[in-house]
């Protein structure tokens, strides 16, 4: 028939997409390894010095124009067509020069590589284009083709990792529309966790000097290696919902001219992935301190909107600030190689400065405002159960606000169930409980662990604070971490799946829209925790 023609067609032609694409990987790699000549991937030093050079030119022309105001913008980079149209030429041309060089025609892929650089060349920022047309311009008359071949392909592999990094933009205090919030010792712990690149037989080494702020150490390119990191783990998960985002102030460290360094972070999704995090780029190309001014780097929590594990980019959902987990700096190849220093003056968060008299902030919560806990059954030093107060605040929430029967709320399942309390300050700055979620756990036919989070309520006067969002995502995490759930159902008015959406919960498209909790309509979502 027709369809199965068709059909049949179609997977032949998958199959022999498939087996040239294992080609062009192949070839690729083969590409790779008789360039570097050795079993172990070792940069050899001509690419190292090609790529400080390169990074030299990227913070040069960076230093000299960038603004890097605190909204992310920066005037030096090209729009976001351009530059994808620019990565799509050079992966042609890599899948078509690397064979050409593998089979010998080494000449072949030197033109390849030479004639994309010249169509890319326009469609690149200052930072890529000027070290780009500098390496046309030297192997115009190179007769080496090898050379050649090597040449602009280290280009090309600095433009496709390339992030411009966020830099200072210098203003004096008065000018500063910025409130900001240094860490403070409750917050980090005063030493980090090292993480080095010997997780893959690496041998870089780096440590924090606290008394200093200082993050010192050595970046080595044996065993493949490359990157040091230092990683802050927050005793409690952090709302920084008030904040747009993170600042250091009077940075300096080595080599300013070449050296870069990641800023990451992790919130609850990431938690969920081994390896995973969010990076961005920052330095202080600065030759020399300038010691009149206040130098700050402000870096927008919108920076960080793509996920990776290791290198590799991630789909999901971007960073969350109402759940951070953890924080970290790092060193890493190819724009930090051998020695390196980075000393951090002061580094916290910043917040539109909206109260400039600096009265109670009413309107927004730190989480040391805010905690949130699973509701003992015992009573409290008033004498009440902590599960009495869930039980009040549902009351109010769902009888008196939504009019939800007393008989559906009401449903015989709290005894079995784990309910989530949430603290907060009230006007007066008393510590008062305002949020709650209940916890139901059972196993499917498979005897997998599956919970559903219901009846999340927070009081009217505490609303769109972050809060809601922080009792899921403390949630979640318990059923993964502590309770070891596989998955985890809830079922979501529908007016709130965009929240749900934006925690990584995906709706159920087989279980289609219902009536409950007293004629409001609802959708089944779920979240598949990673093994």
């Amino acid at each position: 028939s027709v369809g199965k023609t068709s059909f049949v067609t179609t997977s032949l032609s998958l199959v022999l997409w498939l087996s040239l694409f294992c080609v062009h990987q192949k070839s690729a790699t083969a590409f790779t390894s008789t360039i570097h000549r050795n079993p172990f991937h070792f940069v050899p030093s001509s690419s190292v010095t090609t790529s400080a050079r390169c990074n030299k030119h990227l913070l040069k022309m960076s230093s000299s124009t960038s603004t890097n105001n605190p909204s992310g913008e920066n005037a030096l980079v090209t729009s976001q067509d351009d530059m994808q149209q620019a990565k799509a030429f050079i992966s042609k041309a890599i899948s078509a020069g690397a064979p050409a060089y593998n089979a010998g025609d080494i000449e072949g892929c030197a033109r390849i590589y030479k004639s994309t650089a010249l169509k890319i060349s326009p469609l690149l920022s200052m930072p890529l284009k000027v070290p780009l047309e500098e390496e046309i311009a030297l192997q115009n008359d190179n007769d080496d083709n090898m050379e050649v071949a090597w040449a602009f392909r280290r280009q090309f592999d600095t433009i496709m990792e390339y992030q411009p990094p966020f830099l200072p933009a210098s203003s004096s205090p008065t000018d500063r529309k910025y409130k900001l919030e240094k860490f403070t010792p409750q917050q980090l712990p005063e030493q980090p966790w090292n993480v080095m690149d010997n997780v893959m037989g690496g041998v870089s080494q780096g440590q924090w000097i606290s008394n200093t702020n200082t993050f010192v150490g050595t970046t080595s390119l044996a065993n493949n290696g490359g990157f040091a990191s230092l990683r802050w783990r927050f005793p409690t998960l952090q709302n920084w919902c008030f904040a747009k985002g993170i600042y250091f102030r009077n940075i300096k460290h080595s080599q300013p001219s070449k050296h870069t360094f990641r800023l990451l972070v992790k919130d609850t999704t990431c938690e969920q992935i081994r390896g995973a995090n969010f990076k961005v780029v920052f330095a202080n190309p600065q030759e020399e301190e300038q010691e009149e001014s206040d130098s700050i780097i402000y870096i927008p929590f919108t920076a960080f909107n793509q996920m990776e594990q290791m290198g590799r980019q991630l789909s999901g959902p971007v960073f969350n600030p109402t759940a951070v987990s953890e924080i970290g700096i790092m060193a890493i190849k190819p724009s930090v190689v051998g020695d390196f220093e980075l000393t951090i003056s002061e580094w916290g968060l910043y917040a539109p400065d909206d109260n400039p008299n600096d009265d109670a902030n009413t309107t927004s919560q730190n989480i040391n405002d805010v905690t949130v806990k699973v509701a003992a059954a015992t009573n409290d030093k008033d004498g009440d159960s902590e599960r009495l107060h869930c039980f009040e605040i549902r009351r109010k929430v769902f009888i008196e606000e939504q009019e939800v029967p007393q008989d559906i709320e009401v449903d015989g399942k709290d005894d079995e169930a784990i309910h989530i309390l949430a603290y907060s300050k009230d006007v007066d700055g008393n510590i008062v409980p305002c949020g709650t979620a209940r916890l139901l756990v059972d196993n499917d036919v498979e005897g997998n662990k599956v919970a559903k989070i219901g009846r999340v309520a927070v009081l009217k006067d505490y609303r769109s604070k972050g809060i809601g969002r922080q009792i899921m995502e403390y949630s979640v995490q318990h059923l993964n971490s502590v309770v070891k759930c596989q998955r985890v159902k809830l079922g979501a008015q529908t007016h709130a799946i965009p929240f749900y959406e934006s925690l990584g919960f995906k709706i159920m498209e087989d279980v289609d829209e219902y009536i409950d909790a007293g004629n409001v309509p609802h959708r089944d979502m779920e979240q598949v925790f990673f093994s």
